[in-house]
């Protein structure tokens, strides 16, 4: 006789359970989105998440930005609900009724709303081969490279995190000392450090900053090898195949508002009357590219954008990734108005100047 004991002996031990592979799949996408947010990846890597969102879920951003436009006729709506359920009622009777009299309790309405639903996807996954053969056929016969809009989108978004990772620097550093960040002059007023010198020890590059001698002119013989270095995040991707000028000085991409940091002189938030959330603090230059360590790295918002030598711009030609004070980034339209630019440009002009002005 075998007993109860002997039995729940028997039984197999539970199997513990293994997380599915949606949930895997789930996990190592949000990790990877929070890496790319912190600008960890190069630009290939970048452009291959940025792809592989766009197949996965560009449907869902079509129809985030589409359906805002499309206007709903409530008549085209019910005369459409009523078509759907008469051709399902029709299908229905007639198999049934006709097709399969005999064996018409086999048939349900569910398999009649099946089979118009089917034939419904059908009419749309044919419209969509249809879109893709059109779309490929052009992709053959353009003259355009195939993947250059998603490279150009994945510079811009790393260049937009460079400048944030440089907005939080300059922020750390007006915490400790209650001011922005400055180039710095010897007792003479001649230029010694730039600006971003000052934030090597705010983003991550301590070890860097104590290898340059500050009492040093930044081009000094002593502070040559330090100022070689390149620094990627402080340079566009558009320009890693000439990261130095002739001199072997490490280049970078971006410039501060002459308006706001200066060259021995700083401004604290204080000083701010327009409010930090519409001034310039940094922004990607296109032309003549500075050293990173040279003291007069500064651009002139108030000249334009895409102006020359003297002005913010973009290497893609397009907006112009721009740093507020407050650190939020703004892509610009090089041709916004010159009045509401040049209102950004000032901490204390006392423009009123709103949002929707510039973004």
């Amino acid at each position: 006789m075998v007993t109860r004991d002997a039995v729940s002996s028997q039984r197999k031990p539970p199997v513990a359970k293994h997380p599915g592979c949606l949930y895997l799949l789930m996990t190592g996408g949000f990790v990877l989105l929070l890496l790319e947010c912190t600008g960890m990846f190069p630009p290939f890597v970048t452009f291959l998440i940025f792809f592989t969102l766009l197949l996965t879920l560009g449907w869902a951003w079509f129809l985030y930005t589409t359906l805002p436009q499309m206007s709903v006729s409530q008549s085209d709506v019910i005369l459409g609900l009523v078509v759907a359920v008469l051709t399902t009622w029709m299908l229905h009777v007639v198999v049934r009724r006709g097709l399969l009299p005999v064996q018409s309790g086999r048939w349900r309405v569910s398999h009649s709303v099946g089979s118009v639903l089917l034939v419904v996807l059908m009419f749309a996954g044919g419209a969509a081969l249809m879109g893709g053969v059109h779309q490929l056929a052009w992709m053959a016969t353009s003259g355009e490279s195939l993947v250059s809009y998603g490279y150009a989108a994945a510079r811009r978004l790393q260049s937009l995190n460079n400048l944030k990772n440089v907005g939080l620097g300059s922020s750390n550093l007006t915490v400790r000392d209650g001011r922005l960040p400055a180039s710095s002059v010897d007792e003479w007023g001649r230029p010694q450090h730039s600006w971003l010198t000052m934030l090597l020890p705010y983003i991550d590059c301590a070890a860097l900053y104590q290898q340059i001698d500050l009492t040093q002119p930044w081009d000094a013989p002593e502070n040559r090898s330090s100022f070689q270095t390149q620094l990627r995040f402080l340079q566009h991707p558009a320009i890693i195949r000439s990261p130095r000028n002739a001199e072997g000085l490490a280049l970078t991409s971006y410039a501060a508002n002459g308006r706001v940091i200066g060259l021995g002189w700083r401004l604290s938030p204080r000083d701010f009357s327009d409010g930090e959330t519409g001034t310039i603090l940094v922004g990607e230059v296109a032309s003549q590219l500075p050293a990173w360590g040279d003291p007069l790295n500064f651009r002139d918002p108030a000249l334009g954008l895409q102006g020359g030598a003297k002005t913010f711009g973009s290497p893609s030609g397009e907006a112009v990734n721009i740093q507020f004070a407050d650190g939020h980034v703004v892509g610009l339209n090089p041709d916004i108005d010159p009045r509401v630019l040049k209102a950004l440009s000032t901490p204390s002009g006392g423009e009123q100047v709103k949002a929707s002005d510039y973004e």
